[in-house]
């Protein structure tokens, strides 16, 4: 009887467990509930606030402080809050609310993290009141320093005009090209991948003669239409060189329709690229594609900290990622291109004393940085076959495509 009598003591004890247990697991849910339901309502009455704010001071805004513009900024903030307030606070056990991230990715990281390894084409759909709820089709470079890189512009030798890309300011805010060969993602497009989450651009670059260089960027964002898509690019490391910040930070982008830089003619024009240019470019990858050396000057694929303004490039590709994404050994390994100064120093800065009509660019050309070993060079990165139909499944490429090989014909 006694043994009996413990038993039942027993059974009412773990009974009791399992009862107290199911209640704090349903307290916790609660709070979650909670907490999420005084996030989500805070973001949304704030932004409420704001757009009441912009209507009233709606007459007197300037292009220069646009309360609805920054209402809309306010806007994506918040709605990036709430999707993270979402992760970190699941509304039960089970992680339905990530799995709906994943399941939509918005990038080519996220697609890495569900599993997604191989490089080629696939859909995202980017998280930003410009592209609203519409997919876009991006090639991920799964290969490059660990992969998860979304590319945003490539050059090749895909049998185009040299000219292909000198287009106007509408072209190259909507995109244009093939995904698969040469292309510019697009402005709109640039902008709603940059603001979602905070970035890195890796530019990868490739010479006639086979050599390789990339310059890296951790800090990479471009602002919209209404700021003429401004550039923020910043601490340089890679060994390519920088030939971004000091010309092309904080500038506005200008196509050969519209000038938006602060030279007395269009940079653009001039040097038949669209570009974020200054006065005028240390870089135009958007530039006409002589492939190799050229007589003419700085109106090529130039990158002019490595081949100078006389040279045009074979293969160049821009591409990002979540700048919180792992670092591996390559980026600590490589040596600095100007050793005895600071990592970040602004190079090749322009004159104090402008002359009344300046020299766009500087005549002279930095001398090649030597070649470095093959051990600290850019990963490959493929090129997928040409296909009528694409979805968020991968077409990868075949070997012979690979992108730091000879750049492939159109197929």
């Amino acid at each position: 009887m006694s043994t009996l009598s413990e038993m039942e003591s027993q059974r009412r004890e773990l009974n009791n467990s399992n009862w107290i247990n199911k209640n704090e697991s349903e307290f916790r849910n609660r709070k979650r509930n909670v907490l999420l339901f005084i996030m989500i309502h805070a973001f949304l009455f704030s932004i409420f606030i704001s757009l009441l704010v912009s209507e009233a001071l709606g007459n007197n805004k300037t292009p220069e402080c646009d309360p609805t513009q920054k209402s809309f900024s306010f806007l994506d903030a918040a709605m990036d809050m709430i999707t993270k307030a979402k992760v970190h606070f699941p509304t039960n056990e089970k992680p339905t609310v990530v799995q709906n991230i994943i399941a939509n990715p918005v990038d080519c990281e996220e697609l890495q993290l569900n599993g997604k390894n191989k490089s080629g084409v696939y859909t995202i759909w980017p998280r930003n009141r410009v592209t609203g709820d519409k997919s876009l089709e991006v090639y991920c470079d799964m290969d490059t320093d660990g992969g998860g890189w979304t590319v945003i512009q490539r050059r090749g030798n895909f049998n185009r005009s040299k000219d292909y890309f000198y287009k106007d300011w509408k072209s190259f805010k909507a995109g244009f090209g093939d995904i698969e060969k040469d292309f510019w993602l697009g402005n709109d497009n640039i902008f709603a991948l940059t603001n979602q989450r905070l970035n890195s651009i890796r530019f990868d670059l490739k010479a006639v003669d086979g050599e390789k260089r990339y310059a890296l960027y951790d800090t990479f964002w471009i602002e919209d239409e209404t700021r003429k898509y401004t550039l923020h690019i910043n601490d340089y490391s890679g060994d390519a060189g920088d030939s971004m910040i000091s010309r092309s930070d904080n500038m506005m982008f200008t196509t050969k329709d519209q000038k938006n830089d602060k030279f007395d003619d269009n940079c653009a024009v001039a040097f038949k690229g669209a570009w974020w240019h200054n006065a005028c470019h240390d870089a135009n990858l958007n530039g006409l594609y002589h492939r190799g050396t050229h007589d003419s000057f700085a109106d090529g694929v130039n990158w002019r900290s490595w081949r100078g303004y006389h040279e045009s490039l074979d293969t160049t590709e821009m591409k990002i990622r979540p700048k919180s994404f792992r670092k591996t050994a390559i980026l600590n390994d490589t040596p600095s291109m100007e050793p005895d100064g600071p990592k970040n120093s602004k190079s090749n800065p322009l004159p104090t004393d402008t002359p009344a009509r300046p020299n766009p660019l500087p005549t002279d050309t930095p001398a090649r940085p030597s070649k470095v070993s093959d051990s600290i060079k850019p990963s490959n990165s493929s090129i997928s076959s040409k296909s009528s139909n694409h979805s968020d499944a991968v077409k990868p490429a075949g070997d012979s495509d690979s992108f730091w090989t000879d750049s492939p014909s159109s197929k």
